[in-house]
């Protein structure tokens, strides 16, 4: 939700000016002519320098955690079901929380609530809290009566998503701390055992055999250039980093994710649960198809995501149905586009959008497993093969001089 600084007349003929909060400009100018009024212009709210002040100095270094989200979203659903106002809603859950960061928010949301503002522009202003497909469904919810609801909808949700990154860490945590030691391993035997061995085998002055010749290669760079190659490692991440937060790095990134071997199937399940779930809870809501969806890709979090969306708003609003635009985007398997074909006939889209977010999920965790299952053997073989080669280049030249002597 965006501010917009608007002017206007009435069907008296009277000027009037004001600020509307809305999602884009269009919906602000359709907000006011149901209203009753004639939009002359509507422009974008500029953040003055001030406010610009007031935001970076309530920047933190530990942002809110998915736990501390979920824990607001609970506490709001019970706090309004029981008849509370907004204002005194968000007070309760400041005064009870023990997070300085989830305490700063709500208050601060709770403070523009008092002054008058919607309870969804007030989130907009404190975007830390929650996402913008969750503010969105506050905003709709709120026109209706229905914050509890919605509320209670949003901690379903971010529920199942945290459930479901945990899973999926789960499944690949073991691989992973496999590597790390192994990693790890190789460089203490690189940096401390092989160069002692060295030393003993050229002292005397042994014909060393390739696997001994290999160990001695290997620890040599890592001698020799380890400290350069480390920092050249951190700072390639680094440039990284910061070119992925340009548009066109960003947009390469996101394509670079959903193609990747492997990991690209987990990262397709995992992004695609999240567009459903925002998808079905914003149409659930009252909220129109096309803006929903636009609001949904920006959840899914991948700007190349986001653009393929795009074309399929635009296929919308060319009078394709939901089916047909989806099955021309290329995002969604068969077996999906069939669901969205019957839900968009029997008018249960929300339901079965929701359905498809757990198939999705589901399918995260299965591949998540199943990558886990392929690396566990794969990895065994590289530690059996180090430990082999080890063992050669430091035995091999041990028996060739005991079997000269003898």
């Amino acid at each position: 939700m965006k501010q917009f600084h608007f002017v206007a007349r009435t069907s008296a003929g009277d000027l009037i000016r004001g600020i509307k909060t809305a999602v884009t400009a269009e919906d602000a100018a359709r907000s006011l002519a149901v209203a009753g009024h004639f939009p002359i212009s509507v422009e974008l709210e500029k953040q003055s320098f001030a406010e610009t002040v007031r935001r970076i100095g309530q920047i933190s270094i530990t942002p809110l955690s998915d736990s501390e989200r979920i824990m607001f979203c609970r506490q709001m659903a019970s706090l309004l079901k029981a008849g509370l106002p907004v204002s005194t809603a968000l007070e309760c859950i400041a005064r009870s929380t023990s997070t300085p960061q989830l305490k700063r928010l709500t208050l601060a949301v709770a403070q523009d609530v008092a002054t008058g503002q919607e309870l969804a522009s007030a989130l907009q202003r404190n975007k830390e809290l929650l996402s913008p497909a969750s503010i969105a469904i506050v905003h709709a919810a709120e026109q209706v009566g229905r914050l509890d609801m919605a509320f209670a909808d949003i901690f379903t949700q971010l529920d199942r998503e945290q459930t479901t990154r945990r899973d999926v860490w789960k499944a690949l945590r073991y691989p992973l701390v496999v590597m790390a030691a192994l990693m790890a391993a190789m460089l203490v035997v690189n940096i401390f055992a092989v160069p002692a061995f060295q030393k003993v085998f050229h002292q005397l002055g042994a014909d060393l055999p390739w696997a001994t010749e290999l160990l001695i290669a290997c620890s040599s760079f890592v001698n020799k250039y380890g400290v350069a190659f480390a920092a050249a490692l951190v700072l390639f991440f680094c440039v990284a980093n910061l070119v992925i937060r340009l548009p066109r790095g960003e947009f390469v990134w996101g394509w670079t994710k959903m193609n990747v071997p492997w990991f690209s199937r987990i990262v397709n399940y995992c992004m695609m649960s999240r567009f459903c779930n925002a998808l079905g809870m914003m149409t659930n809501s009252g909220i129109p198809l096309v803006r929903a969806l636009g609001v949904s890709a920006d959840v899914a979090g991948n700007s190349y995501f986001k653009q393929r969306m795009a074309s399929l708003q635009g296929y919308l609003k060319g009078g394709d149905s939901l089916h047909s635009a989806a099955q021309r985007s290329g995002l969604f398997t068969p077996a999906v586009l069939e669901i969205l074909a019957i839900g968009e006939s029997t008018g249960t889209l929300s339901d079965l959008l929701s359905q498809i977010g757990e198939y999705y999920e589901d399918e995260a965790k299965h591949q998540a497993q199943q990558l886990s299952a392929l690396v566990q053997p794969a990895l065994l073989c590289v530690l059996a093969a180090v430990v082999a080669v080890f063992g050669l280049g430091v035995y091999l030249p041990m028996w060739s001089m005991l079997s000269s002597y003898f």
